[in-house]
Protein backbone atom coordinates (compact mmCIF):
# COMPACT_ATOMS: atom_id res chain seq x y z
CA UNK A 1 0.00 0.00 0.00
CA UNK A 2 1.24 3.49 -0.87
CA UNK A 3 1.08 6.49 1.45
CA UNK A 4 -1.26 9.01 -0.18
CA UNK A 5 1.07 11.93 0.64
CA UNK A 6 3.93 10.13 -1.14
CA UNK A 7 1.65 9.61 -4.14
CA UNK A 8 0.84 13.34 -4.19
CA UNK A 9 4.59 14.01 -4.18
CA UNK A 10 4.93 11.83 -7.29
CA UNK A 11 2.00 13.54 -9.02
CA UNK A 12 3.25 17.04 -8.18
CA UNK A 13 1.26 20.27 -8.29
CA UNK A 14 -0.39 20.13 -11.70
CA UNK A 15 -3.54 21.10 -13.58
CA UNK A 16 -5.95 19.62 -11.05
CA UNK A 17 -4.40 21.50 -8.14
CA UNK A 18 -4.33 24.78 -10.08
CA UNK A 19 -8.05 24.45 -10.88
CA UNK A 20 -8.86 23.64 -7.25
CA UNK A 21 -6.75 26.59 -6.08
CA UNK A 22 -8.55 28.94 -8.48
CA UNK A 23 -11.96 27.75 -7.29
CA UNK A 24 -11.03 28.03 -3.60
CA UNK A 25 -9.40 31.43 -4.18
CA UNK A 26 -12.63 32.81 -5.66
CA UNK A 27 -14.68 31.33 -2.82
CA UNK A 28 -12.34 32.90 -0.27
CA UNK A 29 -12.73 36.32 -1.94
CA UNK A 30 -16.50 35.89 -1.77
CA UNK A 31 -16.39 34.91 1.92
CA UNK A 32 -14.30 37.98 2.75
CA UNK A 33 -16.72 40.14 0.74
CA UNK A 34 -19.56 38.77 2.86
CA UNK A 35 -17.77 39.09 6.20
CA UNK A 36 -15.69 42.27 6.03
CA UNK A 37 -16.87 43.92 2.81
CA UNK A 38 -20.41 43.89 4.13
CA UNK A 39 -19.53 46.97 6.20
CA UNK A 40 -19.21 49.01 3.01
CA UNK A 41 -22.65 47.79 1.91
CA UNK A 42 -24.18 48.90 5.22
CA UNK A 43 -22.74 52.38 4.74
CA UNK A 44 -24.72 52.64 1.52
CA UNK A 45 -27.86 51.02 2.92
CA UNK A 46 -28.03 53.03 6.16
CA UNK A 47 -30.45 55.69 4.90
CA UNK A 48 -32.81 53.48 2.90
CA UNK A 49 -32.95 50.77 5.60
CA UNK A 50 -32.89 53.31 8.45
CA UNK A 51 -29.99 51.51 10.12
CA UNK A 52 -29.20 53.44 13.30
CA UNK A 53 -26.69 52.39 15.97
CA UNK A 54 -28.89 49.80 17.67
CA UNK A 55 -29.95 48.18 14.40
CA UNK A 56 -26.35 48.15 13.21
CA UNK A 57 -25.33 46.32 16.40
CA UNK A 58 -28.08 43.73 15.90
CA UNK A 59 -27.15 43.24 12.25
CA UNK A 60 -23.45 42.61 12.86
CA UNK A 61 -23.93 40.57 16.05
CA UNK A 62 -26.53 38.28 14.48
CA UNK A 63 -24.42 37.58 11.39
CA UNK A 64 -21.20 36.81 13.27
CA UNK A 65 -23.00 34.90 16.04
CA UNK A 66 -24.58 32.62 13.43
CA UNK A 67 -21.12 31.87 12.05
CA UNK A 68 -19.67 31.13 15.47
CA UNK A 69 -22.53 28.84 16.50
CA UNK A 70 -22.44 26.76 13.32
CA UNK A 71 -18.64 26.24 12.99
CA UNK A 72 -18.43 22.99 14.98
CA UNK A 73 -21.58 21.68 13.31
CA UNK A 74 -20.16 22.13 9.82
CA UNK A 75 -16.85 20.57 10.87
CA UNK A 76 -18.62 17.44 12.07
CA UNK A 77 -20.79 17.28 8.94
CA UNK A 78 -17.73 17.64 6.68
CA UNK A 79 -16.16 14.57 8.31
CA UNK A 80 -19.36 12.59 7.74
CA UNK A 81 -20.55 13.74 4.30
CA UNK A 82 -17.37 15.09 2.70
CA UNK A 83 -15.68 18.49 2.35
CA UNK A 84 -16.74 19.23 -1.23
CA UNK A 85 -20.39 18.37 -0.68
CA UNK A 86 -20.66 20.58 2.42
CA UNK A 87 -18.83 23.49 0.77
CA UNK A 88 -20.94 23.30 -2.39
CA UNK A 89 -24.36 22.96 -0.70
CA UNK A 90 -23.70 25.63 1.94
CA UNK A 91 -22.14 28.05 -0.58
CA UNK A 92 -25.09 27.74 -2.96
CA UNK A 93 -27.56 28.39 -0.12
CA UNK A 94 -25.51 31.31 1.26
CA UNK A 95 -25.18 32.83 -2.20
CA UNK A 96 -28.93 32.58 -2.88
CA UNK A 97 -29.75 34.06 0.54
CA UNK A 98 -27.36 36.98 -0.04
CA UNK A 99 -28.95 37.68 -3.44
CA UNK A 100 -32.41 37.61 -1.81
CA UNK A 101 -31.21 39.99 0.91
CA UNK A 102 -30.31 42.51 -1.80
CA UNK A 103 -33.99 42.56 -2.81
CA UNK A 104 -35.56 42.91 0.65
CA UNK A 105 -37.28 46.30 1.16
CA UNK A 106 -37.24 46.48 4.99
CA UNK A 107 -34.73 46.00 7.81
CA UNK A 108 -36.04 42.98 9.74
CA UNK A 109 -36.23 40.77 6.66
CA UNK A 110 -32.73 41.97 5.78
CA UNK A 111 -31.53 41.06 9.30
CA UNK A 112 -33.07 37.57 9.08
CA UNK A 113 -31.55 36.77 5.68
CA UNK A 114 -28.10 38.05 6.67
CA UNK A 115 -28.21 35.83 9.77
CA UNK A 116 -29.17 32.79 7.69
CA UNK A 117 -26.40 33.63 5.22
CA UNK A 118 -23.89 33.87 8.06
CA UNK A 119 -24.97 30.43 9.33
CA UNK A 120 -24.28 28.78 5.96
CA UNK A 121 -21.17 30.72 4.97
CA UNK A 122 -19.40 29.38 8.08
CA UNK A 123 -19.23 25.96 6.36
CA UNK A 124 -16.90 27.32 3.68
CA UNK A 125 -14.84 29.11 6.33
CA UNK A 126 -14.33 25.80 8.16
CA UNK A 127 -13.85 23.42 5.22
CA UNK A 128 -12.25 25.38 2.38
CA UNK A 129 -8.61 25.34 3.53
CA UNK A 130 -8.92 21.67 4.51
CA UNK A 131 -10.27 20.75 1.08
CA UNK A 132 -7.45 22.58 -0.70
CA UNK A 133 -4.67 21.26 1.55
CA UNK A 134 -5.82 17.65 1.10
CA UNK A 135 -5.00 17.89 -2.62
CA UNK A 136 -1.57 19.47 -2.02
CA UNK A 137 1.67 17.69 -1.22
CA UNK A 138 3.13 18.45 2.19
CA UNK A 139 6.17 20.43 0.97
CA UNK A 140 3.99 22.90 -0.97
CA UNK A 141 1.14 23.18 1.53
CA UNK A 142 2.43 26.29 3.42
CA UNK A 143 3.10 28.13 0.14
CA UNK A 144 -0.32 27.31 -1.31
CA UNK A 145 -2.16 28.36 1.84
CA UNK A 146 -0.13 31.58 1.88
CA UNK A 147 -1.27 32.28 -1.68
CA UNK A 148 -4.84 31.75 -0.48
CA UNK A 149 -4.38 34.47 2.14
CA UNK A 150 -3.85 37.02 -0.65
CA UNK A 151 -7.54 36.66 -1.45
CA UNK A 152 -8.36 38.65 1.71
CA UNK A 153 -6.34 41.62 0.50
CA UNK A 154 -7.79 41.31 -2.99
CA UNK A 155 -11.30 41.37 -1.53
CA UNK A 156 -10.45 44.50 0.47
CA UNK A 157 -9.46 46.15 -2.82
CA UNK A 158 -12.35 44.72 -4.86
CA UNK A 159 -15.20 45.90 -2.61
CA UNK A 160 -14.04 49.51 -1.94
CA UNK A 161 -13.24 50.07 -5.62
CA UNK A 162 -16.71 48.89 -6.62
CA UNK A 163 -18.24 50.95 -3.81
CA UNK A 164 -16.37 54.07 -4.89
CA UNK A 165 -17.84 53.68 -8.37
CA UNK A 166 -21.38 52.52 -7.48
CA UNK A 167 -22.41 54.23 -4.23
CA UNK A 168 -22.27 57.85 -5.53
CA UNK A 169 -24.62 56.92 -8.39
CA UNK A 170 -28.35 57.64 -8.22
CA UNK A 171 -30.07 54.62 -9.70
CA UNK A 172 -32.89 52.14 -9.34
CA UNK A 173 -32.42 49.63 -7.81
CA UNK A 174 -30.25 51.32 -5.20
CA UNK A 175 -26.51 51.34 -5.74
CA UNK A 176 -25.82 49.45 -2.48
CA UNK A 177 -28.05 46.61 -3.72
CA UNK A 178 -26.03 46.43 -6.94
CA UNK A 179 -22.84 46.38 -4.84
CA UNK A 180 -24.17 43.51 -2.73
CA UNK A 181 -24.99 41.56 -5.90
CA UNK A 182 -21.52 42.25 -7.33
CA UNK A 183 -19.99 40.87 -4.14
CA UNK A 184 -21.53 37.48 -5.01
CA UNK A 185 -19.78 37.18 -8.39
CA UNK A 186 -16.54 35.51 -7.12
CA UNK A 187 -18.64 33.02 -5.16
CA UNK A 188 -20.70 32.12 -8.23
CA UNK A 189 -17.50 31.54 -10.23
CA UNK A 190 -16.03 29.37 -7.46
CA UNK A 191 -19.20 27.29 -7.10
CA UNK A 192 -19.48 26.64 -10.86
CA UNK A 193 -15.88 25.34 -10.95
CA UNK A 194 -16.39 23.31 -7.76
CA UNK A 195 -19.27 21.38 -9.37
CA UNK A 196 -16.78 19.70 -11.73
CA UNK A 197 -14.13 18.97 -9.08
CA UNK A 198 -13.78 15.68 -7.18
CA UNK A 199 -14.21 14.97 -3.49
CA UNK A 200 -11.06 14.80 -1.36
CA UNK A 201 -9.41 11.34 -1.62
CA UNK A 202 -8.35 11.65 2.01
CA UNK A 203 -12.00 11.92 2.99
CA UNK A 204 -12.73 8.67 1.12
CA UNK A 205 -9.85 6.98 2.93
CA UNK A 206 -11.17 8.24 6.27
CA UNK A 207 -14.46 6.40 5.61
CA UNK A 208 -12.61 3.31 4.27
CA UNK A 209 -13.76 3.78 0.66
CA UNK A 210 -10.61 2.66 -1.13
CA UNK A 211 -12.28 2.37 -4.54
CA UNK A 212 -13.43 5.99 -4.77
CA UNK A 213 -10.12 7.27 -3.38
CA UNK A 214 -8.30 5.40 -6.16
CA UNK A 215 -10.70 6.82 -8.78
CA UNK A 216 -9.98 10.39 -7.64
CA UNK A 217 -6.23 9.82 -7.57
CA UNK A 218 -6.39 8.22 -11.04
CA UNK A 219 -8.17 11.35 -12.34
CA UNK A 220 -5.52 13.60 -10.75
CA UNK A 221 -2.76 11.43 -12.22
CA UNK A 222 -4.13 11.66 -15.76
CA UNK A 223 -4.66 15.45 -15.52
CA UNK A 224 -1.21 16.13 -14.10
CA UNK A 225 0.90 13.56 -15.95
CA UNK A 226 -1.03 12.92 -19.15
CA UNK A 227 -3.62 10.38 -20.27
CA UNK A 228 -1.04 7.67 -20.92
CA UNK A 229 0.19 7.69 -17.30
CA UNK A 230 -1.73 5.65 -14.70
CA UNK A 231 -1.28 4.91 -11.02
CA UNK A 232 -0.29 1.34 -11.89
CA UNK A 233 2.52 2.64 -14.10
CA UNK A 234 3.77 4.59 -11.08
CA UNK A 235 3.63 1.49 -8.89
CA UNK A 236 0.54 2.53 -6.91
CA UNK A 237 -1.97 -0.26 -6.39
CA UNK A 238 -3.72 0.88 -3.20
CA UNK A 239 -3.65 3.84 -0.82
CA UNK A 240 -3.26 4.34 2.89
CA UNK A 241 -3.32 7.33 5.22
CA UNK A 242 -1.11 6.40 8.19
CA UNK A 243 -1.31 9.82 9.86
CA UNK A 244 -5.10 9.75 10.09
CA UNK A 245 -6.28 9.96 13.70
CA UNK A 246 -9.33 7.90 14.44
CA UNK A 247 -11.89 9.46 16.81
CA UNK A 248 -11.54 8.26 20.37
CA UNK A 249 -14.34 5.86 21.31
CA UNK A 250 -13.63 6.35 25.01
CA UNK A 251 -13.48 10.16 25.18
CA UNK A 252 -15.68 11.22 22.26
CA UNK A 253 -15.11 13.00 18.93
CA UNK A 254 -14.04 16.33 20.49
CA UNK A 255 -11.33 14.82 22.69
CA UNK A 256 -8.46 15.89 20.41
CA UNK A 257 -9.75 19.48 20.39
CA UNK A 258 -9.87 19.54 24.19
CA UNK A 259 -6.32 18.17 24.43
CA UNK A 260 -5.09 20.81 21.94
CA UNK A 261 -6.67 23.63 23.96
CA UNK A 262 -5.24 22.38 27.26
CA UNK A 263 -1.74 21.26 26.22
CA UNK A 264 -1.03 24.28 24.01
CA UNK A 265 -2.93 26.93 25.93
CA UNK A 266 -0.35 29.71 25.32
CA UNK A 267 -0.42 29.22 21.55
CA UNK A 268 -4.20 29.04 21.58
CA UNK A 269 -4.42 32.31 23.54
CA UNK A 270 -2.04 33.95 21.07
CA UNK A 271 -4.24 32.97 18.12
CA UNK A 272 -7.34 33.93 20.09
CA UNK A 273 -6.00 37.47 20.61
CA UNK A 274 -5.16 37.78 16.90
CA UNK A 275 -8.58 36.48 15.86
CA UNK A 276 -10.30 38.71 18.42
CA UNK A 277 -8.46 41.77 17.06
CA UNK A 278 -9.29 40.96 13.43
CA UNK A 279 -12.92 40.25 14.30
CA UNK A 280 -13.03 43.52 16.22
CA UNK A 281 -11.92 45.33 13.08
CA UNK A 282 -14.62 43.47 11.17
CA UNK A 283 -17.22 44.70 13.66
CA UNK A 284 -15.83 48.24 13.77
CA UNK A 285 -15.53 48.76 10.00
CA UNK A 286 -19.28 49.16 9.38
CA UNK A 287 -19.54 51.65 12.25
CA UNK A 288 -16.59 53.68 10.95
CA UNK A 289 -17.99 53.67 7.41
CA UNK A 290 -21.38 54.77 8.70
CA UNK A 291 -19.83 57.56 10.78
CA UNK A 292 -17.77 58.82 7.83
CA UNK A 293 -20.83 58.81 5.58
CA UNK A 294 -22.92 60.71 8.15
CA UNK A 295 -20.18 63.27 8.84
CA UNK A 296 -19.52 63.96 5.17
CA UNK A 297 -23.24 64.44 4.61
CA UNK A 298 -23.60 66.69 7.67
CA UNK A 299 -20.54 68.86 6.97
CA UNK A 300 -20.34 69.27 3.20
CA UNK A 301 -18.25 72.46 3.30
CA UNK A 302 -14.49 72.66 3.67
CA UNK A 303 -12.46 75.42 5.21
CA UNK A 304 -8.77 76.23 5.53
CA UNK A 305 -6.85 76.17 8.77
CA UNK A 306 -5.56 79.68 8.02
CA UNK A 307 -9.09 81.12 8.07
CA UNK A 308 -9.58 79.63 11.52
CA UNK A 309 -6.24 80.99 12.71
CA UNK A 310 -7.27 84.50 11.60
CA UNK A 311 -10.05 84.40 14.19
CA UNK A 312 -7.68 83.84 17.13
CA UNK A 313 -5.29 86.34 18.71
CA UNK A 314 -1.88 86.97 17.08
CA UNK A 315 -0.05 85.40 20.04
CA UNK A 316 -2.17 82.26 19.89
CA UNK A 317 -1.77 82.11 16.11
CA UNK A 318 2.01 82.29 16.36
CA UNK A 319 1.99 79.55 18.96
CA UNK A 320 -0.15 77.32 16.70
CA UNK A 321 2.18 77.94 13.74
CA UNK A 322 5.15 76.82 15.81
CA UNK A 323 3.33 73.70 17.03
CA UNK A 324 2.10 72.76 13.54
CA UNK A 325 5.40 73.64 11.84
CA UNK A 326 3.75 75.99 9.34
CA UNK A 327 6.15 78.38 7.53
CA UNK A 328 5.35 82.07 7.71
CA UNK A 329 4.34 82.38 4.01
CA UNK A 330 3.00 78.90 3.32
CA UNK A 331 0.02 78.13 1.13
CA UNK A 332 -3.23 77.42 2.99
CA UNK A 333 -4.34 73.79 3.17
CA UNK A 334 -7.80 72.35 3.61
CA UNK A 335 -9.18 71.21 6.93
CA UNK A 336 -12.39 69.14 6.97
CA UNK A 337 -14.33 71.45 9.27
CA UNK A 338 -17.64 73.05 8.39
CA UNK A 339 -17.63 76.81 8.12
CA UNK A 340 -21.00 76.91 9.84
CA UNK A 341 -19.51 75.10 12.85
CA UNK A 342 -17.03 77.89 13.62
Amino acid sequence: MSDIDEVFTKLGFGKMQFIILFSCFNLQIWMTNEQLGFGVVIAGASCEMRIHDRRLAWLMAASFAAQMVSCFLWGELADVYGRRRIIMISSIVANIVSILSACVPEFWGFLFLRSVGGFFIAASVVCLMTYLSEFTKISLRPRVLTIMSFSLGLSMIYVPCLAGFLLPLRMEPSSWRILLLCNQVPGIIGIIILIFLPESPKYYLSINNQEKAMQVMERICRMNKGKEVTLNSLGVESLTQPRLRQPSQKHGSCYETKVLLLNHAKIMWFFFIIFFSLSGLGFALPIWMLRVRVLTATFPDWDTICSHMDEVSPDSRGHLEVLLGIPAHSEPFLLPVSCSAT
